[in-house]
């Protein structure tokens, strides 16, 4: 049985169409597409590997360390050593005879008194063990500091990726804009191409004066320019949106459209600037480079007092005149720098002073943040107002322009009017796209100022 024309025309449509809109590319799509290809992202994210290897380095110095030397010299002359023998020798005699001396001398010879310890080449290697116990702070410190800059490294990678997203979320309702305005250049396009044909056929019933037609040919050729214009910005928002997903610039673009949130009450003015002061990853991240340098300040300070130190090992030492050439030790190393010009307490405090600074800057951004939440704030009510009332001039510009052509070819209007009821109509419809997607953007905005997207 055969479909009557009409139900298979709308079966078509919707076998050609539907398949096109659910291929069209969401916004959050667009952002998964930026993450996994953005460089800056991806550096910030090596950051973070950084900070997390240099917190695994400051926590393993308190684990003992093992260390190996060695030493091979070429000596000018082996080593010598000088006995307490002098020249002669004298031995008690053991029977005591008148006729005899009661002790005896002989001559010592030459290598008796003087003889090597060792050859004229030296060979020493030893291994040493050492296990902190303590360092006056130092160690935990540097841990701590280390774990702050692991947090800061956090705070960054969340804070590249909220402005990543909020550029991609700008180049795509800036392509939505684009798109909606070369829908409206093609509009008016098409309708006055309509008017002039209409007027071109009073024209030949020589009903209207040959300037009418003349006026109405100029203002297709001005909305073909115009028209012209908005496709090539609709081709440099689309080159934009590709650059940021990290695709070919002439890359075909199909994306799903975007409405105004509803209404819906996200607290007030206050509620948000105070999510947005605990939230916000730029606050956050300045308070761990505060944390961090006031902890590096305090791992140099620890420095000044005593390091204390668990020691063991062996030394090898290769020489013919030791009974055992291997020689084990165990103790305890202690030290202490009394006097350092001071090197060490300005080292601490220009850490101190850099977290000063931080702190000062940690305070001017959540000015800045309370500042750009409340611009923000108030953008967004200024879309959503003018989005209400772009939206009831639209029938009314409609109506406008039937109105006027309708008087116009029953010759109770000018051609001057129709063409200005036709630049309302063209304007209003512009307002509306304009305001409408300000309204989307500011909604975006509006949560990544206050905390994320």
């Amino acid at each position: 049985m055969r479909l009557p024309q009409r139900k298979a025309a709308v079966l078509f449509c919707a076998a050609v169409f539907i398949p096109a809109i659910a291929a069209a590319e969401t916004l959050d799509q667009a952002w998964e597409t930026a993450r996994a290809t953005d460089l800056g992202l991806k550096s910030s994210r090596f950051l973070v590997e950084s900070a997390e290897a240099g917190r695994s380095a400051a926590e393993r110095g308190r684990f003992p360390s093992v260390s190996a030397s060695g030493t091979a010299l070429q000596l000018d002359n082996a080593p010598k050593i000088n006995t307490p023998i002098g020249d002669n020798l004298s031995i008690p005699s053991p029977i005591h005879l008148p006729l005899l001396p009661s002790t005896f001398s002989f001559p010592v010879p030459p290598d008796l008194k003087q003889f090597d310890i060792s050859s004229d080449k030296l060979v020493e290697a030893s291994v040493t063990a050492t296990l902190p116990i303590f360092t006056g702070g130092r160690l935990t410190n540097i841990t701590k500091a280390a774990e702050s800059q692991v947090d800061a490294a956090g705070w960054s990678v969340h804070q590249t990726e909220q402005e990543l997203k909020i550029h991609v979320a700008e180049a795509y309702v800036n392509v939505l804009r684009a798109q909606g305005g070369a829908g409206i250049s093609d509009r008016e396009v098409e309708a006055v191409s309509g008017y002039v044909r209409d007027v071109q056929n009073l024209y030949g019933q020589e009903m209207v004066a040959k300037s009418d037609l003349l006026s109405v040919q100029v203002y297709l050729a001005e909305s073909q320019q115009r028209n012209l214009q908005i496709k090539n910005a609709v081709q440099l928002a689309q080159s934009f949106y590709n650059r940021m997903l990290g695709r070919p610039l002439d890359a075909p673009v199909d994306l799903d459209p975007l409405e105004p949130a509803p209404e819906i009450s996200e607290g007030s003015l206050e509620s948000l600037t105070e999510k947005a002061i605990s939230s916000r990853p730029e606050l956050n991240g300045l308070s761990a480079q505060m944390e961090s340098l006031r902890y590096g300040a305090k791992a140099i300070k620890g420095g000044l007092l005593p390091q204390v130190a668990l020691l063991g090992g062996m030394t090898y030492v290769d020489m013919d005149t030791l009974t055992d050439k291997t020689i084990g030790f165990a103790g305890v190393s202690a030290s202490w720098t009394l006097f350092d010009a001071g090197v060490t307490r300005k080292q601490a405090e220009a850490l101190s002073k850099r977290r000063v600074s931080t702190e000062e800057l940690l305070s001017q951004a959540r000015d800045l943040i309370r500042l750009q939440v409340r611009q923000t704030w108030l953008a967004r009510d200024e879309a959503r107002n003018r989005l209400k009332v772009a939206q009831t001039s639209l029938d009314s510009a409609d109506e406008n322009q039937r109105v006027t052509r309708d008087r116009y070819r029953e010759g109770m209007g000018t051609n001057t009017e129709v063409l200005e009821a036709e630049t309302r109509r063209t304007a209003a419809f512009t307002s509306y796209n304009n305001a409408k997607y300000d309204a989307v953007y500011a909604d975006l905005r509006l949560k990544y100022v206050t905390g994320g997207i």
